[in-house]
């Protein structure tokens, strides 16, 4: 359904409250039509500018996005980065990247700019100097308050925040619990293993379609999505193939939901067992995920190792461990594999 409360956005005069697939979300719209399911929202809330600006922003670096997550977006033409037509270039592995990634990840020498005129509030700075004696403002290891990957989290956080201003401008916030994007994921997710090709439709819409809606949609800064108008190269080419599409399904889930509590529940029914879940969660055998390591050479220019370890992530089982309270309750309840029987 493309309409709220039986209301079309074109008809509607108050189009802030009415819904269209391409139209940008608003987080700071506790009352957004996109919301399916949400808590009560704060007024004057600045805990996302808190939790993932960086300390030198007057912030806390609480978290930041890790090497996996960032390859995962795709380039301004829409291939992954891994293919050869992508133009992606491991020297310049921020450049011509697509419209969700820069509205996503703030990462070395990318500007927050003031969402009213475009003022540069901020300039990130993730670099060594290639004789170690410097380092930019924002480093990982230069305090606790600084992202562990190098990489910050751009996504919700309010683009008219500044610290430094006289009167900080926090804004209304609520967490969207359910929303339609997820909704539109679903269909995507189901639909193609029911039809016969992610060009069949289902209830009058094709799965490609529904994932067309994600890629050309603007972005949360309104900047054009992926080919609003015209034909999606790579994604006609997966729609000829059900297990391509839904690779580049389980994709755009990722890139489509980071940061909203999803991805492990989504590795969960998406694995086998406990290996394939730890495989799917970092992406290497090695089980670490990754960062970026960046030196600034002599002449200002940046070299780039994208493969720092930060962290190895690894599951101790697919499933949650059963509550201990509930395993006295029911003496032959037996515990979740991988966690402690307590018995």
């Amino acid at each position: 359904k493309l309409t709220v409360d039986g209301t079309s956005y074109t008809a509607n005069s108050q189009r802030s409250n009415a819904f269209s697939p391409t139209t940008s979300i608003n987080w700071q719209n506790p009352q957004s039509p996109e919301a399916i399911w949400s808590p009560q929202y704060y007024t004057a809330n600045n805990s996302a500018e808190m939790m993932f600006y960086p300390g030198g922003f007057g912030a806390n670096g609480t978290m930041g996005a890790t090497q996996e997550l960032v390859n995962s977006f795709g380039m301004a033409n829409g291939y992954p980065i891994d293919d050869p037509r992508s133009g992606y270039d491991p020297a310049n592995p921020y450049l011509n990247r697509e419209p969700r990634f820069y509205s996503n990840i703030f990462y070395n020498d990318c500007q927050a700019k003031r969402l009213s005129n475009a003022q540069v509030m901020y300039t990130f700075e993730t670099w060594r100097s290639e004789d170690g004696t410097t380092t930019g403002k924002d480093l990982a290891e230069l305090t606790s308050k600084n992202s562990r990957t190098n990489y910050y989290i751009k996504k919700f956080v309010y683009m008219g925040w500044n610290p430094s201003d006289k009167s900080v401008d926090a804004q209304r916030r609520t967490k969207f619990i359910f929303r339609w994007e997820q909704m539109v994921l679903n269909f995507a997710e189901a639909a193609n293993h029911v039809v016969s090709s992610p060009n069949t439709p289902l209830y009058g819409l094709t799965p490609k379609q529904a994932i067309k809606y994600l890629r050309a949609r603007p972005t949360v800064d309104n900047k054009p999505g992926l080919y609003p108008t015209t034909d999606d190269p790579y994604l006609d080419e997966v729609a000829l193939d059900s297990k391509k599409f839904d690779d580049l399904v389980k994709n755009e889930r990722r890139i489509t939901t980071c940061f909203e509590g999803n991805r492990f529940f989504d590795l969960q029914r998406w694995s086998t067992s406990i290996d394939d879940m730890n495989m799917l969660a970092s992406g290497q055998k090695d089980g670490y995920v990754h960062g970026a390591s960046i030196t600034k050479k002599a002449d200002g220019t940046y070299a780039y190792d994208l493969n720092m370890q930060v962290e190895k992530r690894l599951f101790k089982s697919a499933y949650l461990p059963i509550p201990y309270k509930e395993i006295l309750r029911m003496s032959n309840l037996i515990q979740n594999e991988g966690w402690d029987s307590w018995r």
